[in-house]
């Protein structure tokens, strides 16, 4: 190797280690306050009138837990983009409160097929 190869391999070896970094700090998952507003409707969900139920147990109040890879959540650049609902229970009679999902500034898609909500549609916040 030539004294004029050397810098090359540097600038090649600084960029790899810069993109292993980034690739690090990009898998963390979603924001926080998506992470906690998940969370928020894994409680709704699992509260019934006969005693909490166990439902979507991949989400975990784990402040480093990725929810960019929790079931039923898909999402683009960190942010939770298409939620997908369907078939969860509703053993509640306090109606849904959809402000739930304000945290959500880049939905795109959500789906309650299947889900038969109890009492009124209620919208808090």
């Amino acid at each position: 190797m030539g004294s004029s190869s050397a810098p090359l391999l540097v600038k090649i070896l600084i960029c790899s280690v810069c993109m292993v970094l980034l690739n690090m700090n990009g898998s963390k998952g979603c924001l926080e306050k998506e992470r906690l507003g998940l969370l928020e409707i894994k409680d709704y969900f699992g509260s019934s009138d006969y005693g909490h139920i166990e439902v979507l147990p991949s989400w975990v109040d784990d402040k480093g837990a990725n929810c960019c890879g929790w079931e039923r959540v898909h999402c683009n650049t960190k942010r939770v983009t298409h939620l997908i609902l369907e078939d969860l229970p509703a053993l509640i009679q306090t109606p849904m409160n959809f402000s739930l999902l304000l945290p959500f500034e880049q939905l795109q898609f959500l789906d309650f097929s299947a889900v038969y909500f109890n009492g009124s549609l209620g919208i808090e916040g």
